[in-house]
């Protein structure tokens, strides 16, 4: 994401459904940006900090990670990852 003005991002995720009825939980799912070392879990709306300025333009990068485990049914998920951006600093 980039744009030209400061910015907030926060982030949220739904639990991921396979078409067999399985879920895996969004509170295994997590995300990072590149500064904020850890990973947060995307189990409720979680507010993510970016200053990175080049030039004139705000850059924002994510990096995504999910927990699996032995017990989760093999095949194609889906759900949704929320982002939410509003200007500030």
């Amino acid at each position: 994401m980039q744009s030209d003005a400061p910015f907030k991002l926060s982030a949220m995720a739904t639990p991921l459904t396979q078409a067999s009825g399985a879920i895996i939980p969004a509170e295994r799912l997590f995300v990072s940006s590149q500064e904020e070392g850890g990973y947060k879990n995307l189990g409720s709306n979680i507010p993510l900090s970016f200053k990175n300025k080049k030039g004139n333009v705000y850059t924002a990068k994510l990096w995504f990670k999910l927990k699996t485990q032995w017990q989760d049914a093999a095949g194609e998920y889906r759900g949704q990852i929320i982002l939410t951006c509003t200007h500030g600093e």
